[in-house]
């Protein structure tokens, strides 16, 4: 407030919630550039990675070892999951990475791959087109639009055919769950102290006689 006028909410510094019965808190920390929230044991709240690349889309095809291909017409395995949707439809990165490859084959038609931390790897294949502003080298952050729905390569209708890799073996993107990102060691005391303090600010009653030290 300013002069008794209503401006804006601040960043939310602490958070306790509850779902399903279970509480939760989350706290606000920056370090080397990078920000967000993290439980009490330094784990990030967010996601690891977006369930679905996509902003909407209904399946198509799923993860399988041996698939009847739709335009070749044998049994191979299907290592991804086809997402239907319209053509130009934005494709989102699933996490924060690196763009390995911005490419065209026979096959895969324009498609894009990024290497994501603790040798993770994404696959968007199919693409009718890309982000201009997404190159090869350049760092993509998660839900970052990389490219767009196509038909491109083998496909018989427009669809993002999505893919995840660890360490050379395919993963079902349908059932694949990511651990969440946990802060270095190095940084867990300096988060330890942040969280206490803005327990002291959330909870008071806790910490009766103790003044609260507030950082930003």
């Amino acid at each position: 407030f300013v002069n008794g006028k209503f401006i804006g909410y601040g960043r939310i510094l602490s958070a306790n919630f509850s779902t399903r019965g279970k509480e939760h808190r989350a706290y606000y920390f920056a370090t080397d550039g990078k920000y967000g929230y993290y439980d009490n044991a330094g784990r990030a709240m967010e996601r690891g990675f977006l369930r679905v690349p996509l902003p909407y889309a209904r399946i198509t095809s799923r993860f399988s070892n041996s698939r009847m291909h739709p335009v070749l017409a044998v049994r191979r395995p299907h290592y991804g999951v086809d997402y239907a949707a319209p053509i130009g439809t934005p494709v989102m990165s699933t996490s924060a990475g690196v763009v390995v490859e911005k490419s065209y084959n026979k096959a895969n038609g324009n498609y894009v791959h990024v290497r994501h931390a603790n040798d993770y790897h994404t696959y968007y294949l199919h693409l009718n087109g890309f982000n201009k502003q997404v190159q090869v080298g350049s760092s993509v952050s998660q839900g970052q639009v990389i490219g767009y729905v196509g038909k491109t390569g083998y496909a018989t209708g427009p669809h993002l055919d999505y893919r995840i890799q660890h360490r050379g073996k395919w993963l079902n993107p349908l059932t694949f769950i990511a651990e969440s990102p946990k802060l270095a060691a190095s940084q867990i005391p300096n988060f330890l102290a942040n969280a206490t303090n803005y327990d002291r600010v959330m909870n008071p009653p806790l910490y009766a006689g103790n003044n609260p030290v507030l950082l930003r």
